[in-house]
């Protein structure tokens, strides 16, 4: 088979199956979900089979940072939506996105270093951005939902590993975390349900962007040094244990432990 063919079979499977996952389980499934690469995981891998180890790598470590360019989008869209409908708020949200696409872009840190700093900055916007007093409501779910998702999701995929070769690792690693998906949960859930609901949906990200550097500050490291395959299934590996540790702190902090002094 084809890396073209598996792009065109692979991406849009990992989609159906993690949103069907999600819908079936609920929350908790969905926040492990949330957590994973679903787009960027197969763009990092096509761009190891296609251009090597050596430019895997540096993009892996390039999409560490991007974490924070998804985290600028969020927080933009969340604090615009308080006061302005998703027309203003989208748009305002994507150009904080390529602002940061931007200054990251001249930013060169390797992995360890890239992790902690996105760590403390994702940290940081957990304490600033305060969760909504009440619950929001659950926006409904669409039929066109999922197919929607996968032919973004495998549009995305195509797009970047075909330009990967004249805009390099960098960039490359840098607009494979574009947040097609946050995009059309962000601007139904503020549609139907109001700001609230982007609030919450914004701590929901931050939260699932912990095992997302996770994952690509363990390719970065790994993949100089291990077969393809067994950097990916171990980075896999790191980012449900990081996403399962962030999950335990947060139902610890919903319902601390009783004192029994």
């Amino acid at each position: 088979m084809s890396l073209f063919a598996l792009k065109l079979i692979l991406t849009p499977l990992l989609i159906a199956m993690a949103t069907l996952v999600a819908r079936r389980w609920g929350p908790v499934a969905g926040g492990w979900i949330i957590g994973l690469p679903l787009t960027s995981g197969p763009v990092s891998a096509f761009l190891a089979l296609e251009h090597g180890p050596e430019f895997a790598a540096t993009a892996a470590a390039a999409t560490v940072l991007a974490t924070l360019t998804v985290a600028a989008f969020c927080v933009s869209y969340a604090r615009t939506a308080q006061r302005f409908p998703w027309p203003v708020a989208y748009p305002v949200a994507l150009l904080a996105f390529f602002l940061a696409v931007a200054v990251f872009s001249r930013v060169t840190l390797p992995p360890v270093p890239a992790a902690l700093c996105t760590y403390a900055v994702l940290a940081a916007l957990l304490v600033v951005e305060k969760k909504p007093a009440a619950p929001p409501a659950t926006p409904p779910s669409f039929a066109w939902d999922i197919p929607f998702r996968m032919v973004a999701a495998t549009g995305i995929v195509l797009a970047i590993t075909t330009l990967s070769e004249h805009i390099g690792p960098v960039l490359s690693g840098l607009l494979s975390a574009f947040p097609a998906f946050i995009s059309v949960m962000f601007i139904f859930s503020h549609r139907l349900c109001g700001p609230a609901s982007v609030r919450q949906m914004e701590r929901g990200t931050i939260m699932g962007s912990f095992s997302f550097a996770a994952f690509f500050a363990t390719v970065a490291l790994a993949m100089p040094h291990w077969n393809v395959a067994a950097v990916y299934c171990f980075a896999i590996l790191a980012a449900t244990g990081v996403n399962a540790v962030c999950m335990a702190a947060m139902a610890r902090l919903k319902h601390p432990p009783r004192s029994t002094g």
